[in-house]
């Protein structure tokens, strides 16, 4: 349901963009490049939790997360050292 409703939202800000103007013909073939970069990890995403149990897949999902959040602390690091 919450997949769903994220995809009609994207969908409706994309054709406000085209409508708009602020999406050019030049940047037309970059968003196919975009849409086939974003497409192959989303089938794969889910093909990868089609296969594993819910726990597993909670599991991995914290655990991403939290190495995302080390990652943002490690890179705040160096600028709190230097206050």
């Amino acid at each position: 349901m919450i997949q769903n409703f994220n995809l009609s939202m994207l969908l409706v800000a994309f054709a406000i963009h085209l409508a708009s103007g602020s999406i050019g013909r030049s940047m037309v073939p970059l968003l196919g490049l975009v849409a086939l970069a974003v497409a192959v990890p989303v089938l794969l995403g889910a093909r990868l939790y089609i296969g594993i149990s819910e726990t597993a897949f909670r599991t991995l999902v914290l655990g991403l997360l939290t190495a995302s959040g080390v990652a943002m602390l490690a890179s705040a690091v160096p600028a709190l050292l230097q206050r």
